[in-house]
């Protein structure tokens, strides 16, 4: 029988705040840390209850939210917070793959 994951909801601890927005390098590029704590926690990475009934896998942009949601297996999804360009400027759906290379990602988000 299959073991189940575990995929706590909520937010992160402060220690595992501070880890998770530190300074980085990654294949030689120096990603400064973010100062999360001028943030607004409802924009931190976090594990939330599925919000919208898409297939595991899927990324979904709530425009208007302001957040990224990575759909997960089991009715979960990661949500991140997200700048969100001019209003109006690319309403409607997308869909993407990944493929090529970004540092520390394994591949890039494209139009398909």
């Amino acid at each position: 029988m299959p073991r189940l994951v575990s995929r706590p909801i909520g937010l992160a601890s402060d220690a595992e705040l501070e880890a998770r927005y530190a300074a980085v390098e990654d294949g030689g590029h120096f990603i400064p840390a973010v100062p999360y704590r001028e943030m607004d926690p409802k924009y931190f990475r976090q594990r939330v209850p599925d919000p919208t009934g898409e297939p595991a896998g899927t990324v979904v942009v709530d425009t208007p939210g302001r957040f990224l949601y990575l759909i997960e297996p089991g009715g979960t999804a990661m949500r991140y917070g997200v700048g969100i360009g001019r209003e109006g400027a690319s309403p409607g759906r997308a869909k993407g793959s990944y493929t090529g290379a970004s540092p520390g990602l394994g591949g890039s988000l494209r139009p398909i």
